[in-house]
């Protein structure tokens, strides 16, 4: 099951070592079985995933729920850069030596966050430039019903709804 989810996972131990990490997870984040493997994940990289919020996930929100999902981690890692990431995870007991293991996902959203992180900054300066200029500006949708008016413009339809113009 590990294997074959495109996304990267990691199954660690009670002490938070890794025990198991799928492909994706060494291509994405450009390591070795050899460097993760039987470590403990904040010591991963040269210490790269001592990464606070990922300390809180796993220390003190996981041990009291049974499952996390869409846990936002932000973090700039020195070889692939700032990787905004959506991590999924769950607390596993094996019954039959009681040990506690965590299976924990990440899903890389950083391109996504970044595009919709543009699109809101030009969103508000496409509102703040029409809403600046001194000409009326009313913008129409597709059928014609107005979707905006600029001060000037909104100034302009108040005055000829109450017959001023």
């Amino acid at each position: 099951i590990v294997e074959t989810t495109p996304d990267p996972l990691l199954v660690l131990d009670g002490t938070l070592r890794v025990i198991r990490a799928n492909r994706a997870f060494y291509e994405s984040f450009q390591v070795t079985s050899v460097e993760t493997i039987n470590r403990l994940l904040y010591d991963l990289g040269n210490g790269q995933w001592n990464i606070p919020k990922l300390r809180i996930l796993l220390e003190k929100i996981l041990p009291q729920h049974t499952e996390v999902h869409d846990y936002e981690v932000e973090h700039d890692f020195p070889g692939i850069g700032l990787r905004i990431m959506r991590l999924n995870a769950r607390r596993l007991s094996v019954e039959h030596n009681r040990d506690t293991l965590f299976l924990l996902a990440f899903r890389d959203v950083t391109d996504r966050e970044q595009t919709e992180r543009a699109v809101r900054e030009n969103r508000e300066l496409l509102r703040v430039t029409l809403a600046s200029i001194g000409d009326a500006v009313i913008a129409t949708d597709r059928e014609g019903r107005i979707t905006y008016l600029n001060a000037v413009a909104s100034v302009i339809d108040t005055m000829m709804v109450r017959g001023r113009v």
